[in-house]
């Protein structure tokens, strides 16, 4: 197994992982994937986060 950092492009993978196995009660609404995009791009671009 390999660990990496996420990548904006593992958003609909990570949507996934989340909702049916990390929380007990998923929202109901469609998720705003661009959104999560932007957030893991924002996250893989921050090194302060990774050092």
């Amino acid at each position: 197994m390999v660990i990496r950092r996420a990548k904006s492009a593992d958003a609909y993978d990570l949507r996934i992982l989340y909702f049916e196995y990390l929380t007990s009660s998923p929202p109901k609404e469609e998720q705003d994937m661009d959104l999560w995009q932007r957030i893991l791009d924002k996250f893989e671009k921050d090194e302060k986060r990774f050092s």
